[in-house]
């Protein structure tokens, strides 16, 4: 079979997949081109360095290769596809080159293996994102053999074909330590087949590191030098890993042969229009997927909806995320779409048509469908809804009045109420009937002829009652329940407090009309958690590690400049005492203790006071006794802290006064930070504004002002005596 009628067995979308990965293969990028011409490959220049590094470059390429392997697999989870970790590879990488080259040559032995590691780790995580197992010996040596498409030897760089060139060369030796790691099922690096193996790609990655090395040969400049050139090889090698990746996972499904065949015929593009269009395609080193592999799509489809909404997430291209929806089953599809993060859900939403949308939410249950249109544009909201059947949208629009914050806005109106006049023997048909039960039912509630809450009762009661015995007769009147405007912040602290699975929510009339169940309650304190964490720090309760920063930074500035305007303020303190510093030098030295201290302190009552404010564990005058208690431990703190600095003063500088002064000092701004840690948020309380709310930043300002003006006034005060 030709090589045309070969390429006609893959589909358009592989045929696409393949010449890309060729372009790829084939075509290094400018940076690793520069980087051959700066760096002196070894073909022309390594014979011009400095005698004795030959020696350093190849035993640290050793090292490297043969010690890293297991390393970077170890690290990784054998888990489905997920999009790989390019950009945080790089960043740990271009650190590490950094950090070596500003020691020059005499860090390679322990820098390159560290590189390498998270090199060959990156390729590990771009092998998981095409679908291969990185338990399989397979994956270990294919991803090792990477390393070996790092540079190009003369006679290589004339061909179209450098790839299969390279293959070739390794072929017998990855043969070879294929069957010895199958059997064995261990690396062994001292092993001739492993040795043989390495030695065939330390002579090409070798060239790679010697290139390196010139980037490295002066300290303080090789920091620069090292990180950039660092950047470039993993960029590089990251290339490679993706088309080469691409080639094995096209082997798998139609063989060797057929793939080498339909490779060798694919014509690199010779226009500048192609050209430009390839190398867009290929940049920042990311393969497009147009459409979906089906092993690609069948791994998708394996997930948890919860582990597919992880997956999603982590995609740079939304478009990406959207294919995967538009692909697999609705019912996963819909499921997935509502674990994601607030954030992806409003990135995600405006790339479905308004049918699209609907389709995912009428699949739903109502409260979540809700808690997604309500997160829409007003108008938006108005057109899926009218895409959504009536027995859905009619509860959902009834749902979106109530605010979201309250027991209506975090409500399920999916439970089960019996009518109090009927019979145990209705209630177990309407048990058996009842399509809009809860999954899990947790209480069954009664109520009257006008839906009004009645009570609760039990299913033992149900179970062993006599069939004839009114519901009325086994119902406990004695129920809690929840008011349709309360607050969720009280929602969750009752559940935290009386541990419910189930509260039923209430109207004005008393009507039952939704449940709030345990799981929303943990979620709800999670929320508050997390946001009350954030904002004692300046930084939106919303934000998330994937936060876009352009979202992140108007959040975050304003608080920032609100911290730099309170540093002032605190500078302003030490300019007063400017002359007495100046009369006395060793004070600058004790300056960031006392306040570092006094800050530390205030932290602690800060976060406990903070925690049982959210939690509703401090009531209508505990304050007073929360500010006794951190007086007293102020005071002890104080003392014993102040002691020791005071002590370390005296000998340290052998001044007496200046021990006394930094203790006294010391033992002031620890008060001054423990009733700071109380009182702030007590009167943001107070204030109804929420207690952590930069609560920190406020708590270090005062801790930074006290600290400076106690010292300093007393060694002023001391000065004049």
């Amino acid at each position: 079979m030709d090589a045309v009628a070969e390429s006609l067995t893959l589909s358009p979308t592989e045929l696409n997949e393949l010449r890309r990965a060729k372009w790829v293969l084939e075509n290094p990028s400018f940076a690793i081109r520069l980087a051959n011409v700066i760096g002196l490959p070894i073909e022309t220049g390594f014979a011009m360095l400095p005698k004795g590094w030959s020696h350093i470059v190849h035993r640290s390429v050793h090292l490297a290769l043969n010690k890293t392997l297991r390393v970077a697999m170890k690290s990784l989870r054998n888990h489905a596809p997920l999009p790989s970790s390019d950009s945080l590879h790089r960043v740990i990488v271009g650190t590490s080159g950094a950090v070596g080259g500003a020691f020059g040559l005499a860090s390679l032995p322990f820098e390159l293996p560290l590189s390498t590691a998270v090199m060959l780790r990156s390729i590990a995580d771009i092998a998981r994102s095409e679908g291969y197992a990185l338990n399989d010996v397979e994956t270990h040596l294919a991803c090792l053999a990477v390393f070996a498409l790092g540079s190009r030897r003369t006679k290589e760089r004339e061909s179209e074909n450098q790839y299969w060139i390279i293959r070739a060369g390794l072929a017998r030796a990855v043969s070879e330590a294929t069957t010895y790691l199958t059997n064995r099922g261990i690396v062994c690096e001292t092993a001739p087949v492993m040795i043989r193996l390495v030695a065939a790609i330390a002579a090409r990655f070798g060239v790679i590191v010697s290139e390196h090395v010139a980037a490295k040969a002066i300290p303080l400049v090789g920091a620069a030098t090292g990180s950039a050139f660092n950047l470039v090889f993993i960029n590089h090698f990251q290339r490679m890993a993706r088309g080469h990746f691409v080639v094995k996972r096209l082997e798998k499904q139609y063989g060797v042969d057929t793939i080498e065949s339909v490779y060798r015929s694919i014509a690199m593009p010779m226009s500048k229009k192609e050209i430009s269009r390839f190398t867009a395609q290929s940049i920042w080193l990311q393969l497009p997927m147009p459409d979906l592999t089906p092993d690609r799509l069948a791994a998708y489809s394996q997930l948890h909806p919860a582990d597919l909404a992880d997956a999603l997430e982590r995609f740079d291209d939304p478009k990406e995320a959207i294919q995967i929806i538009r692909h697999i089953s609705d019912d996963l599809a819909a499921a997935s779409f509502a674990e994601l993060d607030t954030e992806v859900i409003q990135e995600l939403s405006p790339l479905l048509t308004e049918e699209e949308l609907a389709g995912l939410l009428e699949r739903l249950p109502h409260s979540e469908t809700t808690d997604i249109v309500g997160e829409l544009p007003l108008e938006r909201q108005q057109e899926v809804l009218d895409e959504l059947p009536l027995h859905v949208a009619s509860p959902v629009r009834t749902l979106l009045q109530y605010p979201e914050n309250t027991a209506g806005g975090i409500m399920s109106d999916q439970y089960t109420a019996l009518n109090a006049s009927g019979t145990i023997a209705d209630a177990l048909n309407q048990l058996r009937q009842d399509q809009r039960a809860a999954k899990e039912i947790s209480y069954l509630y009664v109520t009257d002829d006008q839906s009004r809450l009645v009570g609760v009762a039990s299913f033992r009661d149900l179970v062993l009652s006599p069939q004839n015995e009114p519901i009325r007769n086994i119902t406990k009147p004695d129920v809690m329940r929840l008011k349709v405007t309360d607050d969720q912040e009280e929602i969750a602290r009752q559940f935290e407090h009386y541990h419910f699975l189930g509260l039923p929510v209430v109207d004005e009339s008393d009507r039952l009309i939704g449940v709030v169940e345990a799981n929303e309650a943990i979620q709800i304190a999670q929320e508050e958690a997390t946001e009350d964490m954030q904002l004692m720090v300046g930084v939106s309760g919303e934000e998330r590690a994937l936060t876009p920063w352009h979202r992140a930074i108007g959040k975050r500035l304003p608080w920032l400049y609100v911290n730099l305007l309170t540093a002032f303020a605190a500078a302003a303190v030490v300019s007063l005492y400017e002359s007495t510093i100046a009369q006395w030098t060793v004070l600058a030295v004790f300056l960031p203790i006392v306040a570092g201290q006094g800050g530390n302190a205030g932290m602690q009552t800060l976060t406990v006071i903070i925690r049982d404010l959210a939690l509703g564990e401090i009531n209508p005058g505990d304050g007073r006794r929360a500010i006794l208690k951190e007086i007293y431990l102020g005071l002890v703190n104080g003392v014993a802290i102040g002691l020791v600095v005071g002590l370390v003063g005296f000998l340290w500088k052998g001044s007496a006064v200046l021990g006394l002064i930094v203790g006294i000092a010391m033992i002031l701004n620890q008060l001054t930070a423990v009733l700071a840690g109380v009182m702030i948020p007590l009167t943001l309380k107070w204030l109804r504004i929420d207690p952590a709310l930069a609560s920190s930043i406020f708590l270090t300002t005062l801790t930074d002002i006290g600290g400076f003006f106690f010292f300093l006034w007393l060694a002023t005060y001391a000065l004049q005596r």
